[in-house]
């Protein structure tokens, strides 16, 4: 990549949200803030998706894939990313909403 300053821009402030995110409790509070975030998510999806009944199939197939691919992910990469550990931190937030909203529906 060429030396402009738009990529130093962007070295430079990935660098410094490297160095904010080694704080062990700024670490804590994005990871809880990813979970959250995923469970809003799939609470959100969950509405959306049980409104239409033609694409509760589709809306599965592709968030199967997507979690898969996540798993994957997360064993492949043994020093694994920020970025990467917050998603899965999505994802557990995601399937917990999908197994709560079963439940309500189930009793």
């Amino acid at each position: 990549m060429q030396d402009t300053r738009l990529t130093r821009i962007l070295e430079s402030t990935a660098d410094r949200l490297g160095t904010w995110f080694r704080n062990p409790w700024r670490r804590l509070s994005a990871q809880v803030i990813s979970l959250l975030g995923g469970f809003f998510i799939g609470s959100a999806l969950a509405a959306i998706a049980g409104q239409a009944a033609v694409w509760d199939t589709t809306v599965a197939a592709v968030l199967v894939a997507l979690i898969e691919l996540i798993n994957w992910l997360m064993a492949r990469l043994k020093p694994r990313p920020l970025p990467l550990e917050l998603l899965n931190y999505a994802k557990v937030g995601f399937i917990y909403c999908l197994f709560l909203e079963a439940f309500k529906l189930g009793s």
